[in-house]
């Protein structure tokens, strides 16, 4: 519980000590993300012109206007810069997975989040394409891609756990349900990507969960079919 001081019981510190104010804190997250993306758009536009072997953290630092020592203050990686990797990202997904209601399916949930997240992404729907494209062409990026991607995986097994109340170093349920998840991401925007953005891909999304959706169904209702057969045939 926190409990209030009276003015004389108040401790005096400098101005130096003082918490910063709300706005002044906006102000330099609103700073930071703007050198970031903009650290993002010169690797993007760098790798787009000279590829990413002529790409440098020299290079991006120079186009973006700031320090090459700035630069590692962001990014670990010039990979990391074009794809635009956030830290924070896991466990934002995390964190938005949680605040959905508990007695919703872990499916459901799910596809709400990372619906919104691919609707973020997609503000420019051309530039998210031609990135899309980028990535499946370059084979360092697509690793990055996909090591970012596995960071997120594990950061919402980890939350659909908590959710399920179970250990998923025990219980495969919350795997499972990531993986399937991210699965039908990966379908849907694999198809978006080969209409060349013809499609609609929130549409598409939500086809390829409700096509999750009616399979797990279908293998719930038959979950003893394989297993006990084998087991009555002696297999």
């Amino acid at each position: 519980m926190t409990v209030a001081l009276d003015a004389a019981d108040a401790p005096v510190s400098s101005v130096a000590d003082r918490p910063e104010s709300d706005e002044a804190l906006s102000h330099r997250a609103r700073k930071k993300l703007a050198t970031r993306n903009a650290i993002h758009e010169a690797a993007f536009d760098l790798v787009m012109t000279v590829g990413l072997a002529h790409t440098t953290v020299e290079r991006i630092s120079e186009r973006a206007g700031i320090a090459p020592r700035t630069f590692w203050g962001y990014f670990s990686s010039k990979e990391d810069a074009v794809i635009n990797r956030d830290p924070e990202g896991p466990s934002k997904l995390a964190a938005a997975f949680l605040l959905r209601p508990r007695d919703e399916e872990p499916l459901t949930s799910l596809q709400v989040i990372l619906d919104e997240y691919l609707a973020a992404k997609m503000a420019d729907s051309e530039k998210f394409l031609l990135r899309q494209r980028l990535f499946r062409e370059v084979p360092a990026l697509l690793g990055a891609v996909a090591a970012a991607r596995d960071e997120m995986e594990r950061s919402l097994v980890f939350a659909v756990a908590e959710r399920l109340g179970v250990d998923s170093a025990v219980d495969l349920r919350p795997g499972v349900f990531v993986a399937s998840a991210w699965g039908a991401c990966r379908v849907a925007q694999q198809r978006w990507v080969e209409s060349s953005g013809h499609e609609d891909l929130r549409t598409l999304t939500a086809d390829a969960f409700r096509t999750l959706a009616d399979g797990v169904v279908h293998l719930t209702q038959k979950k003893n079919i394989g297993t006990t057969e084998k087991a009555h045939k002696g297999i």
